[in-house]
């Protein structure tokens, strides 16, 4: 958790404490269920997939009462020498690869949703004491 605080950030620094919540939040879970071991067939109720990389379907089993913004949006792509622009939309859930892949969020902005990533780790802390 620590290298992710750093200053300045990075997608690096982003992708590390996206990935430090996410387990957390699963340890979360197991505690909660009295389990041992995230066992990858563990489904969301509502779509029946399973949760991989779904930070608020993980926030919701444990009635955290918070979540990511469900809805962003990247810095839009310019295409080819016409200068068209495409925009860019996804969701929580495909965080971790648009940090991965260099992405940079427009709205919310990479610093939003990292503070509010830093919020989830501080109830994963006081869940997980």
């Amino acid at each position: 958790m620590r290298v992710a605080q750093l200053c300045p950030r990075s997608n690096a620094h982003r992708l590390l404490l996206f990935y430090a919540v996410e387990c957390g939040l699963k340890a979360t879970y197991l505690k909660r269920q009295n389990m041992d071991v995230w066992d990858g067939n563990l489904l969301d109720k509502k779509t029946g997939h399973p949760f991989m990389h779904d930070v608020n379907g993980i926030l919701d089993e444990c009635k955290a009462g918070m979540a990511l913004p469900k809805n962003l949006e990247l810095v839009p792509l310019k295409v080819g020498s016409s200068g068209q622009v495409l925009p860019r939309h996804c969701s929580a859930a495909d965080l971790n690869q648009v940090w991965r892949y260099g992405g940079q969020l427009k709205k919310p902005t990479d610093t939003e949703v990292e503070n509010r990533l830093f919020e989830i780790h501080q109830w994963i802390t006081k869940e997980l004491q």
